[in-house]
């Protein structure tokens, strides 16, 4: 049995067709500015975590060049210093040569006398030439004082030596060669000089104290210095 025909003159029923197309451009441009925002929103993010990285990131600090070179050459290197003179002890020298005089014995007649501080902290060289203490080798002469290394150079290192010369002339310095010439704690030994007494000999004068440190003087200038692992000063 057939479905019934339709009445006569009336169409069977169509459903209306519909243009879809404006629809899925809609969605289209919807779908691409979510993708834009959610770009924008990464982009962002990120960028903030890399601020907050940059702020947290420690400083970079320059350091000081630890000892000297090791070269075994003889030639040392004397580079004046503009440091800021320590003020433990009088400008003039007064009182730092008022200890008990030992006499200088042998090195005297050899040309060399060879004195160290009962801390260990300092040896001293008196020559005709010279009188100069030094730090053990490996250590600074005074605690984070620093020379320029010179030739040119902008670099600094710690400084080693300090003296005063013939003429009267002072100066602290680094040995930047012939380290090996240089004493060990364990060296110095031998010439432990006690605190409160002082040797004249060869032109120059070298006292020892446990507050001032070494003293050291051309006795004909007048002029000289005193140090310590704290500071030191010309006078």
């Amino acid at each position: 049995m057939g479905y019934p025909a339709p009445p006569r003159g009336q169409q069977p029923f169509q459903q209306p067709s519909r243009n879809n197309t404006p629809l899925f451009i809609a969605l289209g441009v919807c779908l691409v500015v979510i993708v834009a925002l959610a770009v924008v929103v990464v982009a962002l993010t990120r960028g903030n975590a890399d601020a907050n990285q940059a702020v947290s990131a420690p400083s970079s600090s320059s350091q000081a060049l630890p000892g000297m070179s090791a070269t075994t050459s003889s030639v040392t290197e004397v580079v004046e210093t503009t440091v800021s003179r320590s003020t433990t002890t009088a400008a003039s020298g007064a009182g730092l040569f008022d200890k008990q005089r030992v006499s200088p014995g042998m090195c005297e007649s050899n040309g060399v006398c060879r004195i160290a501080s009962p801390s260990g902290n300092f040896m001293c060289y008196i020559t005709p030439d010279s009188a100069n203490c030094s730090a053990p080798q490996g250590e600074p002469l005074v605690t984070g004082l620093l020379v320029p290394l010179g030739g040119g150079s902008d670099r600094q290192i710690p400084a080693t030596s300090i003296s005063v010369d013939k003429t009267g002339k002072t100066s602290v310095y680094a040995i930047t060669a012939g380290v090996s010439k240089m004493e060990t704690r364990d060296q110095l030994q031998p010439y432990i000089f006690p605190y409160g007494s002082q040797i004249q000999v060869l032109g120059f004068t070298c006292a020892m104290d446990a507050d001032t440190g070494v003293s050291c003087r051309n006795d004909a200038t007048d002029t000289g210095f005193s140090v310590t692992r704290q500071g030191y000063t010309f006078f």
